[in-house]
């Protein structure tokens, strides 16, 4: 057995010492090749389709446009559909400045990679690429890590035969932002927003085996008439973790549209981890997620699904036989004008389902091991008149879905499901909480002083006592400071027009 495990290390470490990188800059420089930064090439598309499975591509800040079309795409004719085609067990990595030579090295944050379908005029949209991003490849290992895939799709609904893409149909008007088909892909650290379509104005999966998104922001994209504003999955399955959906839009489903077989529930369909779906609308139904169809393996786990609206069923609505296993949410404060508590709701005949240590607004039954016996009991949140915080974002420091400290969520939840950490990357301890904010008492604070970056960098920071700044906050941006006790600003601090600078003696939100 020993020897075994030698083997093991001696071969894995040897893939990732010889894994071939790719560069890519917005100018190309030197040989312009991509064998190095200094060789990087402008063409994202072209280094893509030379990479072979196992092969890295490393993207520098800056906006990226597609302009050629998709592999094996015999239909394609005419700007707009120009796409992002991902290469099967090809690594993406966006944020990057140029200089790196260590994948930790990067910042996300800092050095935003953009892939823009924007073509044109910013406004009106009939000059956007369908799609940015265009999946069709059934190889395990494809990711898309650190990049944000913006102004994709169309606002206009029309019928159109669908392009063939690896001789695989890829509808027009469904996943601005991205369109994915029969795939295997993984989805990290990714901004998905200002796109538009029919189903899946974000993300569309569409039959596809294992789509795993996490820790990624999908927020103020919008479904023309169907489904899904921030993302649909069609019959496909995965793993959606860590990731919020904020402010979409449909006629129904405004964050998360699932469908499934109707003649079927044998299938495993996608299961949602630590997800905040808020501030979604819809015209129809679900205002939060909205399934439909007959699958019974699918789950929602530790989510907090709050503040959406629907003219019926402001939270989650299953329609057509659909189920799910609900645990550990939070389903409160969701809003319809015309039908239904904005809890979890069915469709008559309601279908076998469990809901369990859950809070659901208007109660369930059965609910087991729920907080007031049927979950309906305020769930408490810090600030739910602000709840993606004073930044407008969700999935950070500063949003009001925390909990305060009397809520009935905390200590609450199933200790046996599999999540270590909430969606803020805080390691869960003792009992586990209801929804996907785990309580932090002072106590378990991040205790170190904060030495400011000049500018200040927008987002929050933590201190024990002190925050040394002698840099100033940024026009446009807006930072949180939570002290311990006391703050202290150096001579020279200061903020420029239009920044925020919020500080709170509170410890942990």
């Amino acid at each position: 057995m020993k020897k075994y495990a030698i083997i093991f290390l001696t071969i894995s470490c040897f893939q990732t010492a010889f894994s071939n990188i790719r560069y890519v800059k917005p100018a190309s420089s030197g040989s312009g090749d991509g064998s190095s930064w200094s060789n990087a090439s402008s063409g994202l598309q072209l280094i893509i389709n030379s990479s072979s499975a196992g092969d890295q591509i490393w993207v520098a800040a800056g906006t990226y446009k597609p302009s050629n079309y998709p592999r094996n795409c015999p239909s394609c004719s005419g700007n707009r559909d120009y796409s992002f085609h991902l290469q099967g067990g090809v690594r993406m990595y966006g944020g990057f400045s140029g200089t790196e030579t260590l994948l930790s090295q990067r910042n996300i944050d800092k050095n935003p990679t953009i892939l823009s379908g924007d073509l044109g005029l910013p406004e009106p949209a009939d000059d956007n690429v369908y799609h940015v991003v265009v999946y069709t490849s059934d190889i395990s290992g494809t990711e898309l890590d650190g990049f944000q895939i913006s102004n994709g799709g169309t606002k206009t609904y029309f019928y159109t035969p669908s392009l063939q893409i690896d001789s695989k149909l890829v509808q027009y008007i469904n996943g601005g932002g991205a369109f994915i088909y029969g795939s295997f892909l993984n989805i990290s650290n990714t901004k998905i927003s200002q796109n538009s379509g029919y189903s899946g104005a974000g993300i569309n999966v569409t039959s596809s085996n294992l789509i795993n998104i996490n820790n990624c922001k999908i927020a103020n994209n919008t479904s023309i008439n169907g489904f899904g504003g921030g993302t649909s999955y069609i019959l496909s399955k995965g793993i959606v973790s860590n990731s919020t959906f904020t402010n979409n839009s449909s006629s129904s489903g405004g964050g998360i549209a699932v469908f499934a077989d109707v003649l079927s529930s044998s299938t495993q369909y996608p299961e949602f981890i630590n997800c905040v779906i808020s501030q979604n609308t819809v015209s129809s139904r679900g205002g939060g997620i909205f399934y439909y169809g007959g699958q019974s393996n699918t789950s929602v786990t530790n989510c907090t699904i709050f503040g959406n609206s629907a003219e019926s069923y402001g939270g989650v609505f299953l329609q057509n036989g659909a189920s799910a296993i609900f645990k550990n949410n939070i389903v409160w404060g969701n809003t319809s004008t015309n039908l239904g508590t904005g809890g979890i709701e069915f469709e008559n005949p309601v279908p076998a389902s469990l809901v369990s240590f859950s809070i659901v607004q208007g109660g369930y039954t059965p609910c087991t091991s729920c907080p007031n016996t049927n979950g309906n009991i305020n769930p408490l949140f810090a600030n739910p008149n602000l709840p993606l915080g004073f930044d407008s974002i969700g999935g950070t420091f500063d949003d009001g879905l925390n909990l305060k400290y009397t809520s009935p969520a905390i200590n609450t939840g199933d200790n046996s499901v599999s999540s270590i950490i909430d969606i803020l990357g805080r390691t869960k301890t003792g009992i586990k909480d209801i929804g996907a904010y785990e309580f932090m008492p002072k106590g378990n604070c991040i205790d170190n002083r904060h030495v400011g970056d000049n500018p200040i960098e927008a987002g929050t920071h933590f201190s024990s006592h002190f925050f040394t700044a002698d840099g100033t906050v940024g026009a446009g941006t807006s930072v949180i400071f939570n002290a311990g006790n006391d703050i202290l600003l150096l001579p020279g601090f200061k903020t420029q027009p239009n920044a925020v600078f919020k500080a709170s003696i509170l410890g942990c939100l």
